[in-house]
Formats: structure tokens, C-alpha cells, sequence
């Protein structure tokens, strides 16, 4: 067996394994955490209160979306009222 054979032969090995490594989805354990708490807060607000624009009325269309690093919405006022 020639040197290159050899060569091709375990850099394929060595490749196949840390493919099989990488192609897991190992998520940090406080991403999850961070997830399943800002939910418990987002439904818990959403229980707890009913939420309004300032002048009552749906929102027909949502505003021109902001491009940036991120993707974000402009800025508008609610109302959020208890629920008793």
C-alpha cells in the first residue's frame, strides 16, 4: 500500500468521525434554560394581562421591519390592562 493510500485512507477515517461529532445538535444547558424561562414570562404576562395599542385598535399591518444585525420592528406604545 502506497503512502498516499494509507494517508487517504485515515483522512477519511478522521473525517468521518469528527463529521459525527459535529452533525449532533448540542445546544448549552442555559440556552434551554433561557428559552423555557423567557416562555414561563411571556404567558405568565400574557395571562395576567390583556395587552392594547394606546387607541384601542388592532394593528392592521405591522410597521416596515428595521435591517440591521438583527431584524426588528419600530418601536409602539401598548396598553396592557389587569384581568381580574
Amino acid at each position: 500500500m502506497s503512502f498516499a493510500m494509507y494517508f487517504f485512507q485515515h483522512s477519511i477515517t478522521l473525517l468521518s468521525r469528527s463529521y459525527s461529532i459535529l452533525s449532533s445538535k448540542r445546544l448549552c444547558a442555559g440556552e434551554t434554560y433561557a428559552q423555557q424561562s423567557m416562555f414561563q414570562v411571556f404567558a405568565a404576562f400574557m395571562q395576567a394581562f390583556t395587552v392594547f395599542t394606546t387607541d384601542g385598535k388592532h394593528l392592521k399591518k405591522p410597521g416596515r421591519k428595521i435591517q440591521g444585525i438583527i431584524t426588528s420592528l419600530p418601536e409602539f406604545w401598548v396598553r396592557a390592562t389587569p384581568r381580574y
